[in-house]
């Protein structure tokens, strides 16, 4: 059991004595507030404690402890004097709580990649106000190394504990402060004791052993010339780059004869000068010597004329989005330069003078400054940018964000950022040097984190989360609440998280989402069941999902029952109307059946065969005694007559004229079968002769035939006389049949004496045609006949009135 007291520290119970003891720990405080166990990004397991100087992590086994308080370089709110940890917790994900004064903290194993190394002095300037790395340099023990503004040099061991600052120097110029003109910046170790580094105004070689140095003046040089970066070409040839704010150019020191031998400096006009302002010298794999300079590009030393010829800058179109000012170069293992400039990074291949990759563009890295580019072991790309640490794989060229110091403040300028011997990445930020071994970052796995839904509101009314029988989630939406939302949480906390969405139903695909707020309006009654995940900053998808059933429930008018009950009213409707129209169909079919009989019954009545017989053998009468001229006469007619009723029973309508031609045809063959026995007189309305009025055929025809056979044949009295008459009354034709003869009932007495058992159909027709000539035409036509008596009420003949419509 572990004991914290208030004042006494961390104790440890031994429940099989019942004995405490205490446990020395690396810090002055002696009040512990929590005890917790954690697991590293190792999988060691610690003791964590907190305590008013804020945490510890003790090994259980060997009791061995380290002091965490917070940096405020890091944490700038936070203040220095008030590190108490009150509480701190692992959850489920091993993340690491820690409740302070000032806020809660968190801790993540995967997120563990870097030391964060303070480089100030004690009794010096605070991390926040503190100055960078401006060189690192390997030496037995630790490390040491300059800063960019202040002063000194500081020792560090390899645990990144500052042990020692060296201030001043034995020199052969007397004991000298490492201030103004002797403030160190490049170190260069030769050999394990030997330390050389540049000052403004001088070389300096430094026996570490020996703790003694030499300075080494420049021959033409001023208080501020500016000594910076060393460049061995080869064991009598260094090169030493000057400041990049002016034309001092490049000095060239051999170190076994110990003196400067060459100054390439640049003057007015010079074509083939070093450039002014240089930013950068390279040596190549091919033992090319580049060097670039603020908005110059590229130059290449050639050794024979010791010319520097520029060989590469942004010319045209190419300049509006990139930059000619190269801050650093390197190469590949093919030989390819990679170049980081002011707008981004791109890799120019010497032997074909081209640009062979272009991360200007970039979404993530282009159009940035990157002041810094190197290889890793494993020919993995990392730059130092103003966004801080991006890196790129060699496997797949897939671009990421280092985001364990996404939060660091990662000056690209002013500190260095380079591969250390011993595989780890060195990168300077005010204040402190970060150290992060590229095989761990590359190696991490992302937790799988956790999503979970949390918020829901309906009608922008604050809502609940419902679990049916089987204790999943669901959402109920009544009828009427067509806006509703819902928010979920991505409980991963290795950098920045991306949400995404799938609602069931209505798409197939993942959708982004930009915060895990989804609004929802007008969604169509039904169930869905929305799908919820998340992933870190690269689009790698966590493992774990959540859902929630999403239930819209309908308004009356969109249910089952109503639905089913419209349906079964439509499917009897639909029936009803199937049945009528069938019946409808039928009945003009029989209709039609019955027009169709109708107009040949009337065909076969207007072409009586005694009417025939009897004509044909009048003209035979004719021939016989000689009277060509009225057998011809009557052929003609007779034929004429036979077209116009053939012709006219194809048609349910005729014009009037026509009619009236056809029934006068017929009158006259009559006329001459019966020897003239009777006198015949049409009078017709001038209007309907003229214009396009069209009556059935035939229509009046067998009441014609009725007067001439029935009424006028069996009639002996003088004077007999056939009476058309047709004339226009508003809408109405009307027909008036009228004769003289011996009238309806003495006529049926002939015919019943004469042809006993005889049934005519003629006027039953012409009753049938009106009838369906009603039906058709809506016409509303009348038949009337009318029994004609002189003054002693003897029967003086027949009237048939007939009114019908026009079409």
């Amino acid at each position: 059991f572990w004991l914290g007291s208030f004042g006494g520290g961390l104790m440890r119970l031994d429940p099989a004595t019942g004995r405490d003891t205490g446990v020395r720990l690396e810090t002055s405080s002696k009040i512990v507030h929590s005890i917790t166990e954690w697991q590293d990004q190792h999988g060691i397991r610690w003791l964590v404690v907190g305590t008013d100087a804020g945490i510890l992590l003790v090994d259980p086994v060997t009791l061995k402890s380290r002091e965490y308080t917070f940096h405020v370089g890091h944490y700038p709110q936070q203040v220095q004097s008030r590190n108490m940890a009150h509480q701190v917790f692992v959850d489920r994900q091993n993340i690491m709580w820690v409740c302070t004064e000032y806020g809660v903290c968190y801790v993540q194993p995967s997120r563990q990649h870097f030391e964060l190394w303070n480089i100030s002095a004690p009794g010096g300037p605070t991390p926040s106000e503190g100055d960078w790395i401006y060189s690192r340099c390997v030496i037995p023990g630790g490390f040491i190394m300059s800063h960019f503004v202040g002063p000194w040099l500081y020792v560090f061991n390899r645990d990144g504990t500052l042990v020692r600052t060296i201030t001043h120097m034995q020199t052969n110029l007397g004991y000298l402060a490492l201030a103004d003109s002797l403030k160190p910046f490049y170190l260069y170790n030769q050999g394990d004791s030997i330390l050389w580094f540049t000052t403004n105004q001088y070389l300096v070689r430094y026996n570490l052993r020996e703790r003694r140095a030499v300075v080494y003046k420049l021959p033409d040089a001023v208080p501020y010339t500016g000594l910076r970066t060393i460049l061995p070409l080869d064991d009598h040839t260094w090169w030493i780059r000057t400041r990049n704010n002016g034309p001092n150019g490049i000095y060239v020191f051999d170190p076994v004869r110990r003196r400067f031998t060459k100054h390439y400096t640049n003057y007015p006009g010079c074509g083939h000068c070093v450039p002014q302002q240089l930013f950068h010298m390279y040596l190549t794999s091919r033992k090319e010597l580049y060097v670039t300079a603020l908005g110059g590009g590229l130059f290449r030393w050639d050794k024979g004329t010791e010319h520097f010829l520029p060989v590469f800058t942004f010319r045209g179109k190419d300049l509006e989005r990139h930059s000619n000012s190269f801050e650093d170069v390197t190469e590949d293992s093919r030989g390819i330069l990679w170049i980081a400039t002011y707008t981004g990074l791109f890799a120019w291949d010497p032997l074909t003078k081209r640009v062979v990759q272009d991360y200007t563009g970039d979404e993530q890295i282009g159009g940035i400054e990157i002041s810094h580019v190197l290889f890793d072991g494993g020919q993995n790309m990392w730059l130092s940018t103003e966004r801080g640490i991006f890196y790129i794989l060699h496997a797949t060229g897939a671009i990421r964000r280092m985001n364990s110091v996404e939060e660091l403040t990662n000056n690209f300028t002013n500190g260095i950022f380079e591969y250390g011997s011993d595989h780890f990445i060195y990168a300077s930020i005010r204040g402190y040097l970060v150290r992060v071994r590229p095989s761990d970052v590359l190696g991490s796995v992302s937790l799988a984190g956790e999503v979970h839904f949390s918020d829901a509101t309906v009608m922008d009314l604050p809502s609940h989360f419902h679990y049916d029988a089987a204790g999943e989630k669901e959402m109920i939406i009544a009828p009427g609440q067509n806006r509703f939302a819902v928010d979920f949480s991505v409980m991963n906390y290795d950098g920045g998280n991306r949400y995404y969405y799938r609602l069931d139903g209505v798409m197939n695909n993942w959708q982004e989402n930009e915060n895990g707020h989804l609004a929802f309006y007008n969604l169509s009654p039904g169930k869905y069941t929305l799908y919820v995940r998340g992933s870190n900053l690269y689009g790698e998808v966590l493992s774990k999902e959540d859902k929630v059933t999403i239930i819209v429930r309908p308004p009356w008018w969109q249910t089952v029952w109503f639905r089913g009950l419209a349906l079964a009213l439509v499917l009897v409707f639909s029936i009803f109307l199937f049945r009528r129209r069938i019946r409808i169909i039928r009945r003009e079919a029989a209709f039609r059946q019955r027009i169709a009989e109708t107009e040949m019954m009337a065909l076969r009545a207007q072409m009586n065969p005694h009417f025939i017989f009897n004509s044909l053998n009048s003209i035979e009468n004719f021939i016989m005694r000689n009277e060509k001229r009225l057998a011809s006469d009557y052929l003609n007619k007779f034929a004429r007559l036979i077209r116009l009723i053939l012709e006219n029973s194809r048609v349910d309508a005729v014009p009037i004229e026509k009619d009236i031609e056809a029934l006068q045809l017929y009158v006259d063959l009559e006329q001459l079968r019966f020897n003239h026995k009777f006198d015949y007189k049409a009078i017709v309305s001038h209007t309907l002769l003229h214009d396009n009025y069209r009556v059935p055929p035939m229509l009046i025809q067998p009441f014609v035939e009725n007067a001439i056979v029935h009424g006028l044949a069996n009639s002996d009295k003088p004077g007999l006389l056939l009476l058309v008459a047709v004339d226009l009354q508003r809408d109405y034709i009307k027909y008036i049949v009228e004769d003289n003869g011996v009238g309806n009932a003495q006529a049926a007495a002939y015919k019943e004496k004469n042809r006993p058992g005889h049934q005519s159909l003629g006027l039953l027709i012409t009753q049938e045609r009106i009838n369906i000539f009603n039906q058709r035409y809506n016409s509303g036509a009348t038949l009337q006949i009318v029994d004609l008596y002189d003054n002693q009420q003897q029967p003086a003949g027949t009237r048939v009135e007939i009114k019908i419509k026009p079409v």
